[in-house]
């Protein structure tokens, strides 16, 4: 097995000498095309977002995507694509500009490859078609011998040909994997991106109804009722009533009406409406504005060969009191069934089991995202364990208000919640404003595979009912919307 797969490995780097000589032999073996073949049109797709799994590669020919468990090496033009570390080559890659037609490339390939094997490569006659996505394949077999199969694909343009050289010992699945490759091959200029989201703009806050306590509640002195909540005409309030958080209904889908029992709300430092004071903290990752003297903790992780930086902003006298951002998470799914298709390949491809249980969505929102906050809490505290020093394990009771935002990204979809939430071992009410904005993507990795969301610009905010008015909130969403990540 080691000797053949030695043969390979030489026979590829045979290959790419071949594909350096060609421009010279074509004088030598071009002749008259007997098949009639059809020119592809060029690409003008930009801005695809490079999907979960995938590598990109990118020269000032062409860009594609590939399994990023593979290898990718670039000489003289001529990319060389390894089935993994320490793995052999399995595929060369080229634009060839010398000639545009397939038939003649195909004859002076198999030429050159006898002249430098010194013998006569045998194999199919016969050049099929193929349909790749948008685009037209062709492709000619040919043997080096009984168990070392070779592929030749031709992808052709009006000025260019990109020709595919193929080998290895189990011909079926090195094709599979060449054809998953050459369907997103594109020409065009920055047809795929990495997104590094900046900031998301913070829509026009829109107060929610003001408090009105029920005819038998009569406050304290002290208390000063914040413009938040509006309980039922029959609750009846009394103030030596203290609800647990297991007399709170957990909610799996978004109600319309209901306070959350027990959520009384009382004013914070600064008066009812009083605004935090701010100062700028600044790091090597981000720079934000905080409240003073609240703490940050934050970091950078690694996933899927991007780094993405996960922050959040403490309240020292309660460290449920927080603010936090974390610039893009993957994956996450609608329907299950999609999870399922996927689960093998993100748990083959990372290593960890954390993605058996990624989220799957109600609806493509924020919202949606908040009412599966217990598997997206999971998954953030699996690739980040700082997240657990200022994520919480919410429980949503109530959404009051959800809505749309300005997309910052092509075919994202951006909106908000807020939401009346438990937080674990506290009886206090908590209030949790929280936007992102969902890129849907993985369509391009392979065909059989379905599409899942990428979550970007992910920011969020927590105050307890103590500390909690519209202003406050506002004030802090509005830091988080005007971060800027380095």
């Amino acid at each position: 097995m080691k000797r053949k797969a030695l043969r390979i490995f030489l026979i590829v780097f045979v290959l790419i000498a071949t594909s350096a000589a060609v421009g010279v032999a074509f004088r030598f073996f071009a002749k008259e095309n007997e098949v009639e073949y059809r020119t592809n049109k060029k690409d003008r797709e930009q801005g695809v977002v490079v999907p979960f799994g995938a590598g990109l590669f990118e020269n000032e020919d062409f860009s594609f995507l590939y399994d990023a468990s593979y290898r990718v090496d670039e000489k003289h033009g001529i990319v060389t694509v390894y089935m993994g570390k320490g793995a052999g080559p399995f595929m060369t890659i080229e634009k060839v500009t010398e000639t545009t037609d397939p038939g003649k490339l195909f004859r002076i390939r198999k030429k050159a490859l006898e002249k430098e094997l010194g013998k006569t490569l045998e194999g199919s006659k016969t050049v099929r078609e193929l349909s790749l996505g948008k685009k037209t394949v062709y492709k000619l077999r040919l043997s080096v011998s009984e168990d070392i199969p070779v592929s030749l694909y031709i992808e052709p343009y009006r000025d260019c040909c990109v020709l595919y050289t193929v080998t290895g010992e189990d011909r079926k699945d090195i094709e599979r994997k060449t054809e998953e490759i050459a369907e997103t091959l594109r020409l065009s200029e920055n047809a795929y991106v990495t997104p590094t989201p900046t900031f998301t703009p913070t829509p026009t806050f829109t107060p929610t109804p003001t408090f009105t306590p029920t005819p038998t509640f009569t406050p304290t002195p002290t208390f000063t009722p914040t413009p938040t909540f509006t309980p039922t005409p029959t609750a009846t309030l009394t103030p030596t009533a203290t609800p647990t958080p297991a007399a709170t209904p957990v909610v799996t889908s978004i109600p319309t009406a209901g306070p959350t029992p027990g959520l009384t709300p009382t004013p914070g430092p600064g008066g009812e409406d009083g605004l935090y004071t701010l100062e700028e903290y600044t790091c090597d990752l981000f720079t934000v504005m905080k409240p003073v003297g609240w703490k940050v903790v934050s970091d950078t992780v690694t996933i899927d060969g991007g780094t993405h930086v996960f922050f959040g902003i403490i309240d020292p006298d309660n460290e449920n009191n927080v603010m936090f951002f974390v610039d893009s998470s993957e994956p996450f799914f609608k329907p299950a069934a999609d999870r399922k298709i996927w689960t093998p390949f993100v748990v083959a491809y990372t290593g960890s089991e954390i993605y058996k249980d990624a989220p799957v969505l109600s609806e493509a929102s924020a919202a949606g995202m908040i009412l599966s906050w217990s598997d997206v809490y999971k998954m953030s505290v699996g690739q980040a364990p700082v997240a657990a020093q200022f994520l919480r394990d919410y429980q949503v009771s109530r959404i009051t208000e959800s809505g749309s935002l300005p997309n910052r990204y092509v075919g994202g979809t951006a909106s908000y919640v807020t939401a009346e939430v438990i937080v674990p071992d506290s009886t206090a009410g908590y209030v949790l404003r929280f936007s992102n904005e969902l890129l849907e993507t993985g369509t391009d990795f392979a065909a059989f595979l379905p599409a899942y969301y990428m979550s970007c610009l992910n920011s969020g905010v927590c105050l307890s009912a103590a500390e909690y008015s519209d202003a406050r909130m506002k004030q802090l969403s509005e830091c988080l919307a005007n971060v800027v990540i380095y």
